[in-house]
C-alpha cells in the first residue's frame, strides 16, 4: 500500500508530465505555424496573457481527485511553461487557480504523442 507521501510524489510527477506534453505541443506548433496558420501563436498569446496578470504573481496549478492532491506554481518564460520556485516568486492569496482533474491529466499523459501532435485536444482554457 502506498503512503501519503508517495501518493503526493506520484501526483506531482503527473503534473510535471502534463506540463512537459503541453510544452512539447507548443514547440511542435512553432514549426507548423507557417504551414497551417497561426494556431500555435494564438495559444502562446492566450497563455502569456493568462499567466501574466500580475508581474509578481504566478498561477497556481492544482490537481484534484476528490480534493486537491498536488499543486505547482507556474509562470511563462520564453514561450514555455515553467515551475516557479516558491522562494523566487511567492504566490499571493489572490493568485489564479487552474484546477485539473486527475483523470484528465492521466488521459493526456497516457496518450502523450496524440496530445503533442494535436494540441487542440489539450484544455488550454
Amino acid at each position: 500500500m502506498c503512503s501519503k507521501q508517495q501518493d503526493n510524489l506520484d501526483y506531482s510527477a503527473l503534473l510535471h508530465s502534463y506540463l512537459d506534453i503541453c510544452n512539447q505541443s507548443l514547440k511542435g506548433q512553432e514549426g507548423q505555424e507557417g504551414q497551417e496558420g497561426q494556431e500555435g501563436s494564438v495559444v502562446r498569446d492566450i497563455l502569456s496573457a493568462a499567466l501574466s496578470g500580475s508581474e509578481e504573481q504566478a498561477v497556481r496549478f492544482l490537481l484534484r481527485d476528490d480534493r486537491p492532491k498536488a499543486m505547482l506554481d507556474l509562470d511563462i518564460d520564453q514561450d514555455k511553461l515553467v515551475v516557479c520556485e516558491a522562494q523566487q516568486k511567492p504566490v499571493s492569496c489572490e493568485a489564479q487557480n487552474w484546477v485539473f482533474d486527475y483523470s484528465y491529466l492521466q488521459t493526456v499523459v497516457d496518450n502523450r504523442e496524440l496530445y503533442i501532435k494535436e494540441p487542440e485536444r489539450l484544455d488550454w482554457s
